[in-house]
């Protein structure tokens, strides 16, 4: 508290990204309706969120459905939720409908 009675900003944390929590509750459904991954890729790949391989390996597999599973099982999973809240905020600008149709806000 600061001399006037208030909270400081910085003391107040959320324990989880609001993001990170969205991804790991529809995980299943973000697999099931994945049609276009490739964008979301490059996006994550700008932002240094997955690597060249990891972005390689994923482009590999064959179907929208097995690319968002592998990016979801793999780097989102090992990176943690500042990844997974970059994902969230990716999936929002490129696949607004869906997200909204989620419940995102």
């Amino acid at each position: 508290m600061s001399g006037g009675g208030y909270m400081e900003v910085d003391s107040w944390k959320p324990s989880r990204q609001c993001g990170a929590v969205f991804i790991d509750q529809h995980t299943d459904t973000l697999i099931q309706r994945a049609c276009t991954v490739e964008p979301i890729l490059d996006k994550l790949l700008s932002l240094n969120i997955i690597n060249n391989e990891e972005y390689q390996n994923i482009r590999a597999e064959t179907t929208p459905q097995k690319q968002m599973r592998e990016l979801l099982m793999g780097p989102m999973r090992s990176r943690g939720d500042s990844a997974k809240q970059a994902l969230y905020n990716t999936l929002k600008e490129q696949q607004l409908h869906m997200m909204e149709d989620l419940g995102a806000a």
